[in-house]
């Protein structure tokens, strides 16, 4: 079952203020309940972590970042 949280929770578990939530929710569309018109928002943790997996950037190693690096980390020990 899906677990709806009111916006400060959220924004405990994840870090993100509440300002930006309230922003994706009304910008990027993210999914929301509310039991009355001026009720609490409340927002499905699932409908939230899905649209964090989709906005999520891939990062492509650099074979010369990653040489650097690793000379570096060899120094450090």
């Amino acid at each position: 079952m899906t677990q709806y949280v009111p916006i400060k929770t959220l924004c405990q578990q994840t870090g993100l203020c509440e300002k930006t939530i309230r922003g994706l929710i009304r910008k990027h569309g993210l999914a929301f309940h509310r039991n009355s018109e001026r009720g609490k928002i409340l927002v499905s943790t699932e409908d939230f972590e899905k649209y964090m997996k989709s906005t999520k950037n891939k990062i492509q190693k650099d074979a010369f970042v990653a040489d650097i690096l690793r000379e570096f980390a060899e120094a450090v020990r």
